[in-house]
């Protein structure tokens, strides 16, 4: 019962924008879901770690706002370009061929723990909304700020999961397993890229 009312809550919201002539028919047809099942989370075992802990997934295919996360994400994907990212391996060897390295230069790198739960959504959504419309004037595929943003947290502050047949809402954070998680995390993690460097440039 509570999946069909939040089913029919963003039907709602979708039909509505639909109806104002925001969504164009072939975007209102590819991400309003005619049906959901709640997702369900698993874990992965971390087996390279100490006590093997649990990477926690979440199965959100056929959910009600996977569809509408997926087209977002896509959609967004210029946001996720930075100086810093390398896609692969290959890539960052091209990025670091220039740069003259010596013996006394080291090599790190640093992980993030437990880097998706951890994304501040509020925060992070209205990052993408600033960068969205920095041009005030610009429409996203005919969504203004505040449709745009109903639509971000739609996808990330709705996720309603079972585990052990019993329900959970996962209050903030993104989840592995959702199609937009990936974006939420590169968008924050480049702000704070950005952020450090300002800090450092402003300590020299």
């Amino acid at each position: 019962m509570f999946l069909y009312h939040h089913l029919k809550k963003f039907q709602g919201f979708l039909s509505r924008l639909k109806k104002k002539g925001v969504l164009d028919d072939s975007v209102y047809n590819q991400i309003r879901p005619t049906a959901a099942v709640t997702p369900t989370l698993y874990g992965l075992p971390k087996v390279h770690k100490d006590n093997v802990p649990l990477r926690p997934i979440l199965c959100s295919i056929g959910s009600l706002t996977y569809q509408c996360a997926s087209w977002l994400s896509k959609s967004l994907s210029e946001l996720r370009r930075h100086p810093s990212t390398a896609k692969d391996t290959f890539h960052f060897i091209k990025m670091i061929a220039d740069h003259e390295l010596d013996c006394n230069h080291i090599m790190c790198s640093f992980d993030v723990k437990n880097l998706f739960t951890n994304i501040p959504v509020h925060f992070t959504v209205n990052l993408i909304l600033d960068k969205v419309f920095a041009d005030k004037e610009r429409k996203f595929h005919g969504l203004n700020r505040t449709e745009l943003c109903k639509m971000l947290n739609w996808t990330c502050k709705n996720t309603v999961l079972q585990l052990n047949e019993q329900y959970y809402t996962q209050v903030d954070g993104v989840a592995m397993g959702s199609p937009i998680a990936p974006l939420m995390a590169d968008v924050f993690l480049n702000w704070l890229i950005d952020d450090v460097n300002k800090i450092g440039c402003s300590l020299k």
